[in-house]
């Protein structure tokens, strides 16, 4: 998945072109920080501070997860900026991700329907599933998570780091690492490299 994450996420076969349009900004979010899919589907404006290029998530699955404050990435800060031109008239308390109905008329203009922004989005497990099946893959949307964990281990991040933007436990860190941190063979190589015994490699 960390090969060609960034290639389906700028495709318009898989999350532009969905008639659930939220699709796109949910995935880039989930690829760049790493968030579950409550943290981000129970996501409120008030949540987010625009300025500092950061948010807090709420309720977490974990208590460590709970209430920590995420770095928004350039790519994360100008998607959900450009997904909140959408609603000019938001409120703080407002979901980031309303509830909403989307189709797609002749044109491939799309109208929203039955939209509420006091409730969250229920689910867009259908959604991705098909907007990805056209683009000739099989994901979870838990797998975003998987790719963001293991692109931060292969470019050298902190382990403690790591758990303190997704939100583990010190406890469980290293448990984690394995189950998340599926590393590259080219990163691997780096890791041994540094073991080299300068008398018998030269």
């Amino acid at each position: 998945l960390s090969d060609w994450s960034s290639d389906v996420c700028s495709s318009d076969l898989s999350c532009r072109s969905s008639c659930a349009r939220y699709l796109y900004t949910v995935v880039v979010l989930a690829l760049c920080t790493g968030m579950r899919r409550d943290d981000i589907r129970l996501l409120r404006w008030r949540q987010i501070d625009f300025e500092e290029s950061t948010l807090k998530v709420g309720h977490s699955k974990t208590v460590h997860g709970t209430g920590r404050t995420v770095p928004l990435n350039n790519s994360a800060l100008k998607t959900i900026t450009d997904w909140s031109r959408k609603f000019p008239n938001r409120l703080p308390e407002h979901f980031v991700f309303p509830a909403e109905k989307c189709v797609n008329g002749r044109g491939k203009t799309t109208t929203v329907f039955d939209h509420d922004p006091t409730r969250p989005i229920g689910s867009w497990k259908c959604a991705l599933k098909f907007a990805f099946k056209r683009a000739g893959f099989h994901v979870r949307f838990h797998d975003f998570r998987h790719t963001a964990v293991t692109r931060m281990v292969e470019a050298g991040v902190p382990l403690p780091k790591i758990a303190e933007i997704v939100g583990w436990s010190a406890g469980t860190m290293c448990l984690m690492i394995k189950r998340y941190g599926h590393m590259s063979n080219a990163a691997l190589r780096q890791v041994v490299a540094s073991l080299e015994i300068s008398s018998i490699s030269e």
